[in-house]
């Protein structure tokens, strides 16, 4: 236990001063303000919920809040599987969850927006692992048109790749992706 605080410690204290470091060099020109920590997997968290949120979250949320308390909108990264701790997140004041993969267990678009949409934002979810290298442009453009109607409905949602664009990923597939989310509006 003690190593894990001193970890999640030492990760808050790393964060907190690259992000002032940033700050102080942009003269006001940063809105949002982002920590991550990859918790999930595909089927679930890397460390139980319970675990997470005696040894993690008393770090990661005085993170949040102190960016909260200077003022700016925050996000949260990490892949994967949520699901048990997106209310914690809510708690600790985080607007944004980074990324959205749809493709891990729990991360429904429809159940993500019905149950958080009113109290938290979403980015990503165009999934690196069954759309954006897999699919025809065609399908890819469709697949992103639902999403975006989904989690965008009512507003608090950034549509993009899950990921980084893995190297099998097409141009033309880049391209539909980005020209798809310039071209849809609410």
């Amino acid at each position: 236990p003690e190593i894990a605080e001193t970890i999640s410690r030492k990760a808050q204290e790393f964060y907190k001063a690259r992000a002032l470091k940033a700050l102080e060099q942009t003269d006001g020109q940063i809105d949002m303000i982002g920590s991550g920590g990859d918790i999930g997997t595909q089927r679930g968290m890397m460390i139980s919920p319970d675990t997470w949120r005696k040894h993690v979250k008393p770090y990661t949320k005085e993170l949040i809040r102190s960016f909260k308390d200077m003022g700016y909108y925050t996000f949260y990264h990490s892949c994967g599987s949520l699901i048990p701790v997106i209310e914690d997140f809510i708690e600790m004041g985080l607007d944004i969850l980074d990324p959205i993969q749809i493709s891990a267990d729990g991360m429904d678009p429809e159940i993500l927006k019905a149950t958080y949409g009113r109290r938290l934002s979403f980015h990503g979810g165009v999934d690196e692992q069954t759309m954006l290298p897999v699919l025809s442009p065609d399908k890819l453009e469709n697949e992103i048109v639902n999403l975006i109607g989904i989690l965008g409905r009512d507003g608090g949602y950034i549509p993009c790749a899950a990921h980084a664009i893995q190297p099998d990923t097409s141009i033309e597939n880049i391209t539909t992706m980005y020209k798809t989310i310039n071209n849809y509006r609410y």
